[in-house]
């Protein structure tokens, strides 16, 4: 296919957002729905899948300070709040349970009854599939922590050990979950955001000098690299392979939060829009800042 002067449509962002907790990742997100927040911005329409159970009222809070500040009227507070998000709870119901540990029965936290959210979830994209997308539209998961926590707790249950820990049986089937729902998100014909938590993660490398006491070769660290937190090592490598930005939210050296283009806390952010993308942007209008420059 040759290519034209001019795009045919316009661009999808597939878009995952690292950053650790509390440095304004959901934040970011509210700012694509409010017409008018920056010169020229009609505004997107955000469906959440929100498994950490918070974004609504971080929605409210946010469009509560742009209107207190006076960056939008009270028509685009009251339009963008009923027209531009539609969130999808998606957390289990949980609580003190009876759990056997050894001969005796113990009292802890844990899922009450069957897991659910994972099956919430699906049936919400489907409903969404079923009504359809466009590039007016951004899927937001928030966050991909939780939801590989669902999906554990899902696959956990099918195997009635529902509030156990993983053993090493036990990760093949979320790890091929996850990597199935990497797959849709970045297939399906909208724009998305991935929110996730940053580890670091140490790539080892085999010496020729055996330990004394165990006779295994010893290992030294080549490299150390910061991966979206997921489920299993192996799997979190290929996670930004699937997207075509990787940005990361982290505080600046006065201790304000920005959302940053270029590598930051360890994360090797990646955009298409290097050429015309500022370094960092605000947590309050920095998303629709971003996304504006997709055309």
């Amino acid at each position: 296919m040759k290519l034209s002067p001019k795009p045919s449509s316009t661009p999808l962002i597939k878009l995952i957002n690292l950053g650790y907790s509390g440095t304004g990742k959901s934040t970011l997100n509210v700012s694509l729905g409010v017409p008018g927040i920056i010169p020229g911005w009609a505004g997107l329409e955000l469906r959440v899948l929100d498994f950490d159970g918070k974004f609504e009222e971080v929605t409210r809070e946010v469009l509560a300070s742009f209107l207190k500040n006076k960056k939008i009227d009270q028509a685009t507070h009251d339009l963008a709040l009923t027209t531009n998000y539609d969130i999808c709870v998606c957390r289990e119901n949980t609580g003190i349970i009876k759990l056997r540990q050894g001969r005796d029965m113990v009292d802890v936290l844990g899922v009450v009854g069957r897991a659910t959210a994972w099956t919430k979830a699906i049936k919400q994209l489907k409903a969404w599939n079923d009504s359809g997308w466009s590039d007016k539209q951004v899927l937001v998961v928030d966050s991909l922590t939780s939801a590989v926590a669902t999906i554990v707790n899902y696959t956990q249950d099918l195997n009635n050990k529902l509030n156990t820990p993983l053993d090493w049986r036990s990760y093949q089937a979320p790890q091929q979950i996850v990597e199935s729902f990497l797959t849709q998100l970045a297939d399906v014909p909208t724009n998305v955001i991935l929110l996730g938590h940053q580890e670091p993660i140490d790539i080892m490398r085999k010496l020729d000098e055996k330990d004394e006491k165990t006779g295994e070769y010893k290992e030294e660290v080549m490299e150390t690299l910061v991966v979206p937190v997921s489920v299993g090592k192996a799997g979190r490598f290929k996670i930004p392979a699937q997207f075509n930005h990787m940005l990361v939210t982290a505080e600046n050296d006065a201790r304000l939060r920005r959302l940053w283009t270029v590598p930051k806390a360890g994360v090797m952010t990646k955009t298409p829009f290097f050429a015309r993308a500022k370094e960092y942007y605000s947590i309050e209008t920095g998303m629709a800042e971003y996304f504006s420059l997709r055309g």
